[in-house]
């Protein structure tokens, strides 16, 4: 009798935990809505006039998902986008990022790009992550976007989000499954990257939860909804792609 009344408590105590953990993923599913749904992405048109590159203005593109679109950021200016843009004053941006995009859905957004770039920056996977998109589909997917955008763009620099299992977001008991996923993702862009031609380069933003300050201080490096990185995250992410954009030379 009294193991039947335990189990029975162990049953009641998972069924309150686990109706928490939904009405509480719900709470900041409906908070990230909100934010994407009133985010803008950052773009610029620049003259060619205020450019001094020979034969025309810097033309950069961003595509991907919604941490292209930057979501989570306070204003424009602090987004991947943004931050590009910054240290590109001259150049021109076209942003088609879109919020929720998996990774097959970037042929879309390449299709939607008109003439020739010297930068194309590409940031998806996370969405497959956390939806759970077949490897095998997710590499094929991406072979095909770099492929796309090495004819558009002289450089290209493609990038995921890190470890996902970090996301305060997601239940802590599947975390391990989306910390799994996102190393073989990141080993699967990497590889896919260098069997790629062109000049196509990966930001690996993964790291080890003991050194991961979206680990360590989730509530500073993720914003509202705990999912979507805040301020602080896209400076973190940017740290390492600005390393990697120096290495393009790109002419200002």
């Amino acid at each position: 009798m009294k193991i039947l009344v335990a189990v029975v408590i162990i049953i009641l105590i998972l069924i309150s935990y686990l109706f928490y953990e939904y009405q509480r993923s719900l709470h900041l599913i409906a908070i990230g809505e909100a934010m994407a749904a009133a985010t803008v992405p950052f773009s610029r048109t620049a003259a060619p006039s205020t450019s001094p590159i020979p034969g025309g203005e810097l033309r950069i593109a961003m595509v991907g998902d919604s941490t292209g679109v930057g979501t989570g950021a306070s204003v424009a200016e602090f987004s991947i986008a943004g931050l590009t843009a910054a240290k590109y004053p001259s150049a021109s941006l076209v942003n088609v990022a879109v919020n929720g995009a998996k990774t097959n859905e970037a042929l879309a957004q390449l299709a939607k790009l008109d003439g020739h770039f010297n930068l194309i920056l590409i940031d998806v996977g996370g969405n497959d992550n956390v939806r759970f998109t077949n490897y095998d589909e997710l590499s094929s997917s991406i072979k095909q976007v770099l492929a796309a955008a090495v004819a558009k763009s002289d450089h290209v620099l493609l990038t995921t989000t890190g470890n996902v299992g970090t996301v305060p977001l997601l239940p802590w008991f599947s975390r391990f499954i989306f910390a799994h996923r996102s190393r073989v993702i990141r080993q699967l862009f990497i590889d896919v990257v260098a069997a790629t031609n062109g000049d196509v380069r990966y930001t690996d933003l993964y790291r080890d939860p003991s050194i991961d300050p979206f680990a360590l201080e989730p509530k500073k490096y993720y914003a509202r909804d705990l999912f979507h990185p805040s301020d602080a995250g896209y400076a973190d992410w940017f740290y390492f792609i600005n390393q990697q954009l120096d290495e393009f030379h790109l002419v200002q």
